[in-house]
Order: structure tokens, then C-alpha cells, then sequence
């Protein structure tokens, strides 16, 4: 549970000025808002090992997310919080929209990738603020934004049907 609340406490703090959640401000500001939006119900569960994260919702649907064995240890805490804003755009009725590309680390050719950053789906929120994380976020060490800008440059270039073009 503690690194659970380490994420939290992330897409708390990150900001310079954090009390400042406004959607006009980087997601740095308002991360935190729309995960607290978005998931209301946010439970442990062991899995199968074959997802870090679900999110489940619909008409008869007990909308939750649920965060198996490995958010909890195969993440560092940039990983857990972009995992977090990952599943609250889901939960945001955002799915994903396309297959992962050919030599995906996460399985070219199957389902689960973003068609392209404009779509603006999970894995773009997760990058952005993984983007930002690492350019401005403070109260944490060069280690841990070095960590976000490797784990942002890994979604960018194997989540997107088409690269965006980006790098971190």
C-alpha cells in the first residue's frame, strides 16, 4: 500500500506550486485532480502476472481499477504514477483505439496501443506527465526524473500505432 500512496504522493507534490490544480496549468497541477476524478474505487489484487493494471466500468459494472503484483513491484514510483493517470483515463471513458507496432515491447501486432498522440488516450496522459515529471518536478531527486524520461521514452516510442515524432 505504501507505494501505492508513494504514486499519490507524486502526482501530488511534483508541481512547484501543487495547490495549483487548474486544467490550464501542466499535468504536473493536474494529474492528481483527475486521477482523484476519475477512480473512485482502487483495489490490490494479485493477478494472473500478465497486467500491471485494469480498469473496469460499464452499465451493470462494479466500476473500479484494480492494481495487480506488478505495479506494486516490477514500477519504480514514476511508473506507478503514470500507471495511475493511465487507468483514470481509461476509467474516463478512453480506450485504447489501436494495435502496438511491430517490435512493441508491449506486443506488436496486438491490442492496446494509442492510434497516435492527438487521440489523446492512456498512454499519452501517462507520457505527458512523465514528460513533465522529468523537465519540472520537484521535490524529488535526478534519479527519479531520470527514471521518468527513460519509462516516457519507452511509451513513446512502442504505445502508438503511429510514433508521434517525440522524444523525452
Amino acid at each position: 500500500m505504501a507505494r501505492a500512496f508513494n504514486a499519490c504522493y507524486l502526482l501530488t507534490y511534483s508541481a512547484q506550486d501543487y495547490q495549483n490544480d487548474s486544467w490550464n496549468s501542466p499535468i504536473l497541477n493536474w494529474g492528481r485532480r483527475y486521477v482523484r476524478n476519475n477512480i473512485d474505487d482502487l483495489r490490490s489484487k494479485c493477478g494472473d502476472g500478465s497486467a500491471i493494471a485494469a480498469s473496469f466500468s460499464g452499465v451493470f459494472v462494479d466500476d473500479r481499477v484494480e492494481l495487480y503484483l506488478g505495479f506494486f513491484y516490477s514500477k519504480d514510483m514514476p511508473g506507478r504514477a503514470e500507471t495511475l493517470l493511465h487507468e483514470a483515463r481509461h476509467m474516463g471513458c478512453k480506450g485504447h483505439n489501436a494495435n502496438f507496432p511491430a517490435g512493441s515491447i508491449f506486443g506488436g501486432g496486438k491490442s492496446g496501443a494509442d492510434s497516435s498522440w492527438s487521440y489523446e488516450g492512456a498512454w499519452m496522459y501517462g507520457a505527458l506527465y512523465l514528460w513533465w515529471f522529468y523537465a519540472a518536478g520537484t521535490r524529488t531527486t535526478s534519479a527519479m526524473r531520470e527514471r521518468a524520461r527513460q519509462r516516457g521514452n519507452l511509451v513513446i516510442d512502442n504505445a502508438f500505432a503511429t510514433h508521434p515524432g517525440l522524444s523525452i
